[in-house]
């Protein structure tokens, strides 16, 4: 299945990707919340040193 994201979710994408270092497989939002599905290998990358990106 093909996933396709608007502007707004590409431009969230790219800012997490830039602040973090991992590749993001999706997103979405759920409850006034962006929600990212990180690579595999990548969770470290994404939360980032003590937690500093949570």
């Amino acid at each position: 299945m093909k996933i396709k994201y608007d502007i707004k979710s590409m431009r969230f994408i790219s800012i997490f990707e830039a602040l973090t270092g991992a590749g993001v497989k999706d997103c979405f939002e759920h409850n006034d919340r962006i929600i990212f599905i990180v690579k595999k290998g990548d969770i470290k990358k994404a939360l980032g040193v003590k937690a500093r990106n949570v």
